[in-house]
């Protein structure tokens, strides 16, 4: 095994490139591309076909409710396990987030109309639905106490459908969080974190504009409330999650639908319905500098209403979405680590791929990250 005191590069070798690509955003990246299947331009639009896979790629996307996993790695780098895991009282923490989703669908949308001929229903388009989502944050914690921190996350969205030849870029939805840790961590017996997450509405919602716009947030206010657990077991790391996300309903919307008649309507309000998503998982230590983790994601969306100005209401079915995840973890320094991640979805409404990287940054204030020359 490598020695655990050789060298290491400075953080500041990483810093300035977290934020270059942070505020750079991820417009230029390269995307892939899929082909259509259309049986009929001329189809008229189903009201709620779209919204439901919309709402699929809301229930699993990367949230600071999810077991931080940053946190576990350093922990089993370090082959330590400190009283408490938050930025210590005083400090800052600064954590780069970037997450690539691929979502590639056939749907029919239920796009149906009546035939005189066969006299039945006769399915009039299958639509092939290939959407690329490229999301740069940047999150920012503060140490209240040595157990309680308090922290904001700003993202910047691209989202690329290679179908329609469409790209958007906007901020995404923002968040701020608290995380609490009620009792100090003692070796052998489970680490509890409790915390509280309250997202806005702050992107483009797919609710406004024009329905087949590219949104970059959800639509809608959110709060959640979970726990996160984790044990170490030498020589691995266990470790678990549990969310409920309550979904306020989006009202005074205008947005122009056309109905399965192919009259024109408004849809006026969405009533997202609650969520529920369960995690858990193993890490381990390959090395001084290199670490691996397994994690499950299993998440459960209710139904979500639709409210027209013509009086009708559409229901959305509910959504199961699961993800297997392999993340690792790479010292880059004494004190830095690099967390990259694959995941693949294991269910019809899951993404097909996501990818993940995370950098931390821990520091006392702005002052010392400008006296280390981080921010020169």
């Amino acid at each position: 095994m490598d020695d655990p005191n050789h060298s290491f590069p400075t953080a500041a070798a990483w810093l300035p490139l977290a934020l270059i690509l942070a505020l750079i955003g991820p417009g230029a990246m390269p995307t892939a591309q899929a082909q259509a299947v259309i049986a009929d331009p001329d189809m008229y639009e189903e009201s709620d076909g779209a919204d439901e896979t919309e709402q699929a790629r809301e229930v699993l996307r990367p949230k600071e409710s999810d077991v931080d996993e940053t946190e576990l790695l350093e922990n089993i780098l370090d082959r330590t396990e400190t009283e408490f895991s938050l930025p210590p009282s005083g400090s800052w923490e600064l954590i780069w987030d970037f997450d690539y989703t691929y979502f590639d669908n056939a749907r029919s949308d239920r796009l149906l109309t009546f035939s005189n001929e066969t006299l039945g229903f006769t399915l009039l388009d299958i639509e092939r639905d290939a959407e690329h989502a490229f999301i740069n944050s940047i999150t920012l914690d503060y140490g209240l106490t040595d157990n309680i921190s308090a922290g904001i996350r700003v993202p910047v969205v691209f989202k690329y459908d290679s179908v329609q030849d469409e790209d958007n870029t906007d901020l995404g939805d923002i968040a701020l969080r608290a995380r609490w840790q009620p009792w100090p961590s003692v070796p052998g017996e489970t680490r509890y974190t409790l915390f509280g997450l309250v997202e806005g509405p702050s992107g483009d919602s797919p609710y406004e504009g024009d329905a087949s716009d590219l949104s970059t947030g959800s639509g809608f206010w959110s709060s959640s409330l979970g726990l996160n657990v984790s044990r170490v077991i030498d020589p691995v790391v266990a470790f678990g999650s549990i969310n409920v996300t309550y979904n306020f309903d989006a009202d005074d919307l205008d947005q122009d639908r056309i109905g399965p008649q192919g009259l024109p309507i408004e849809l006026e309000e969405v009533d997202p319905g609650a969520s529920v998503a369960v995690g858990a998982g193993l890490a381990l230590a390959l090395s001084y500098d290199v670490s691996l983790s397994f994690q499950y994601q299993l998440a459960y969306q209710d139904e979500t209403s639709f409210r027209f100005d013509d009086g009708t209401e559409r229901e959305s079915e509910d959504q199961v979405v699961g993800i297997f995840t392999l993340n690792s973890g790479w010292r880059l320094d004494a004190d830095t680590i690099l967390n990259i991640g694959v995941g693949i979805g294991q269910t019809d409404e899951s993404p097909d791929i996501i990818l993940s990287a995370t950098l931390p940054f821990v520091f006392e204030d702005f002052a010392d990250l400008s006296a280390g020359g981080l921010l020169r």
